[in-house]
């Protein structure tokens, strides 16, 4: 409680009755407690130059005075002396007015007639009191505002119907108007549709949930198109009943982080890489050796070998083929960014597990028998539903784990591996017989950047698998004893519906001869896709680079363009667009071996209607070329 001064207080009284004037001055003289010094003015006009000279404390205020009638008379007096208490005193024909100027901010108001001296001193004293209370609170107030207006966060607050009833500066900036103009709005009026409504759903579960949302990361756009990731956290909004009345939220922009922590994640893959380098040169040189040696035998045998010989070795090349294809593709996810949820597929877990032993047998077979260290890998694998994610992240989460695995068995030891389907969910559980791992750090493996491994190494290696499994709205826990082994348990929810697979069709569907254009600087891919279309009886024109391609299409009328990705002159993204730009309705396929994955809306965006990845065979090429021209057809 504000205590007052022991000096007399400064009282202004304006009141036109001379009678009424003496009553309060009497009235004043009777409080007990406190002195008064009181000042009297007939006329609203000659208080308000008195209260110009400041020094007075309270001002007492008739609302019916000779210049001046009514809320008005206290309006006038609050504008010229906005830190002064007022107190309205009032016949009983003005208390309606009166009531009436306290909600315009009046401390208080007194009837005529009515008042004693406890009264009196007692309203004096508390309409003090208040101002002070006010002033201190409107301090508060501004510093609170201006802190909210300054900080580069966006801060914001939301009705029950997630409409804004309050931004800061920064959210109002990010939004592209001003804080004023969002007051009444939502998120539609301001960014894309699905950005919205995935703020909406937010809100909603907020309040539906009663419980907060904290430190979610997720991807936003800003009103000038820029894109920045942002960790959101929201809370609900109460009355003093406890109901629930709204939201109210913090975003705060971590775009600098993010990028700092891709290019971490990117050199922890990198590193990955190079270790499985040696073993892929490996695999490598083995289905060179398979390719090389039955094409050697096919050209000294051409004359002598039966018709199923000659196939039959020709199939053991395509095969061996195919074997370095997938090689490639193993290598290439490493280098891949984060895959969004969008594009997620229908996956076998138990095909994961065995093409991530593939991939690394050469890390815990050739090199650790090289070493003279024995290391083995057991595997039972249940009976598993499909599940909806990403084959390479999944990979990469194994990956990670058996190399870790191998670095805590440096004198060899073994590796278990189960899969089993438990209720809604499919669990994997991954068992080394290494040194295990410390009590201590055990709740911070998966911390970024956490490494017991020294200098070297990231430490983001587990990160990025806790990463992983999070982003598949699983869990992934650790179980230890030092020095006798480690068992990483991860679980992955059983989606309730899967994208189906299209069923490949054995035969490719002959359909009416067309005119296609091939453009691939590459003279044996070129020629190679050129016989395999004209097998299927199409018309085939070459060109080896994009710019002579581009003028094949100015001067033909062609029904698809096939264009390799990377060229000289110009990359097949950039020939895409100038061929749309000639003519939309010609099909554009991009041939490429670079392992890129993008999805259908950024594929549109960049002007190409499919894309064929190397190394690819005829039945492929045919099908993939049959069905869009089908679709053109349409």
């Amino acid at each position: 409680m504000v205590i007052l001064s022991d000096k007399p207080i400064k009282v202004l009284l304006i009141e036109d009755n001379p009678g009424d004037a003496r009553r309060i001055q009497r009235t004043l003289a009777e409080v007990g407690m406190t002195s008064f010094d009181l000042e009297w003015a007939e006329r609203l006009s000659t208080g308000l130059e008195r209260l110009a000279r400041g020094g007075i404390d309270v001002l007492l205020l008739d609302l019916s005075l000779p210049d001046r009638q009514g809320v008005d008379t206290f309006a006038r007096a609050q504008a010229q002396a906005p830190q002064v208490p007022i107190v309205v005193v009032s016949g009983l024909q003005d208390e309606t007015v009166a009531v009436e100027a306290v909600r315009e901010g009046a401390q208080d108001y007194l009837v005529k007639g009515q008042v004693d001296s406890h009264l009196l001193g007692r309203a004096i004293r508390y309409a003090i009191q208040g101002k002070q209370i006010e002033g201190t609170l409107a301090q508060e107030r501004g510093l609170l505002q201006a802190l909210i207006d300054n900080i580069p966060d966006s801060i914001y607050f939301k009705d029950d119907k997630n409409r804004f009833i309050r931004v800061n500066k920064a959210k109002a900036e990010h939004s592209g108007t001003t804080p004023k103009k969002m007051i009444g709005k939502s998120d539609f009026d301001f960014f894309p549709q699905e950005q919205a409504k995935e703020a909406f759903g937010d809100d909603n579960r907020v309040m539906e949930s009663n419980r907060p949302l904290v430190d979610k990361v997720e991807k936003v756009t800003h009103a000038d198109g820029t894109e920045h990731w942002v960790s959101v956290t929201k809370i609900p909004r109460h009355n003093e009943k406890g109901e629930i009345i709204g939201t109210m939220g913090i975003s705060r922009d971590i775009t600098d982080r993010k990028k700092a922590e891709e290019t971490l994640i990117q050199s922890e893959r990198l590193r990955a890489l190079g270790e499985m380098a040696g073993g892929v040169a490996h695999d490598f040189d083995n289905l060179l050796a398979i390719i090389l040696g039955n094409a050697q035998l096919l050209e000294k045998g051409v004359g002598r070998y039966r018709l199923e010989e000659i196939k039959k070795r020709l199939r053991i090349i395509a095969r061996t083929a195919e074997e370095g294809g997938e090689t490639v593709k193993r290598l290439q996810h490493f280098t891949k960014r984060e895959i969004s949820r969008e594009d997620f597929t229908k996956v076998n877990l138990n095909e994961i597990v065995r093409e991530a032993i593939a991939s690394t047998s050469p890390r815990w077979k050739d090199e650790a028998e090289a070493k003279g260290i024995a290391i083995r890998i057991k595997v039972k694998l249940g009976k598993l539903p499909p599940l909806l994610g990403s084959r390479f992240e999944l990979m990469e989460v194994l990956t990670n784990l058996i190399f870790n695995s191998l670095e805590s068995m440096s004198e060899g030891g073994e590796i278990s591996i189960k899969t089993q389907a438990k209720e809604n969910e499919v669990l994997l559980y991954f068992t080394d017989s290494g040194k295990g791992i410390p009590d201590g750090i055990k709740k911070k493996i998966f911390d970024p950047f956490f490494t017991t491994k020294g200098p070297k190494a990231s430490g983001l290696g587990l990160s990025i698998c806790y990463g992983i499994i999070k982003r598949h709205k699983g869990g992934i826990k650790v179980e230890s004893i030092k020095g006798k082994g480690t068992t990483f348990t991860i679980s992955i929810p059983i989606p309730l519906k899967v994208p189906l697979r299209r069923e490949k069709q054995a035969i490719p569907k002959k359909i009416s001869p067309r005119k296609i254009l091939v453009i691939d600087d590459e003279e044996g891919i070129r020629e190679v896709l050129g016989e395999i279309l004209k097998d299927e009886g199409h018309r085939v024109t070459l060109a080896e680079t994009s710019g002579k391609g581009l003028e094949k299409f100015k001067m033909n009328n062609f029904d698809l363009v096939l264009t390799d990705l990377g060229m000289p002159e110009m990359s097949g993204w950039e020939l895409a667009k100038r061929i749309k730009e000639i003519d939309s309705s010609v099909p554009v396929d991009l041939i490429t071996g670079w392992g890129v994955a993008t999805s259908k809306e950024k594929m549109k965006k960049r002007r190409v209607d499919f894309i064929l990845s190397k190394p690819f065979n005829c039945t492929k090429v045919v099908r993939e070329v049959n069905a869009v021209l089908e679709c053109k057809k349409r």
